[in-house]
């Protein structure tokens, strides 16, 4: 399932690109835990999931904005599921755009509904980025 989601974030542009290069990218998984709690319908495989995660320089940024090419690999009880694609970092007024387009593969329980599960765990991913940075707590945030 292909998923494109987004949000602005009320910081400076070199607050989020430094903090999307930091290595090793572990600050990003309790980020990653929660949102995958937040949006699978079974709590009880999302508390024990699994996650590991690459985030790598695009070859080619799209229009000199920072683009991150994105692997984010979760093994539950319930199976194994990957999100690939990409993460954006875009100037905005007075702050960023977040964005990530990516595809959902592997175990996904989403009954043909309005909001999938897969785009409410993007959804939940941009959301506690967005109060991390706002919090200046995002990259400080190691596991």
């Amino acid at each position: 399932m292909r998923v494109a989601e987004q949000v602005w974030v009320d910081q400076p542009p070199d607050v989020v690109v430094a903090a999307f290069r930091r290595r090793p990218v572990t600050w990003l998984r309790p980020f990653l835990h929660l949102a995958w709690q937040d949006g699978r319908q079974d709590r009880v495989h999302a508390r024990d999931a699994q996650h590991d995660v690459r985030l790598r320089p695009a070859p080619l940024p799209a229009a000199g904005q920072p683009s991150y090419d994105l692997r984010w690999d979760v093994t539950s009880a319930a199976g194994r599921s990957t999100v690939t694609g990409n993460l954006t970092v875009s100037p905005a007024e007075s702050g960023v755009v977040i964005a990530i387009v990516a595809d959902v593969a592997g175990q996904t329980e989403s009954p043909p509904t309005a909001v999938r599960a897969e785009e409410m765990v993007i959804r939940a991913l941009l959301g506690h980025l967005r109060n991390a940075f706002e919090a200046g707590t995002a990259a400080s945030a190691d596991s």
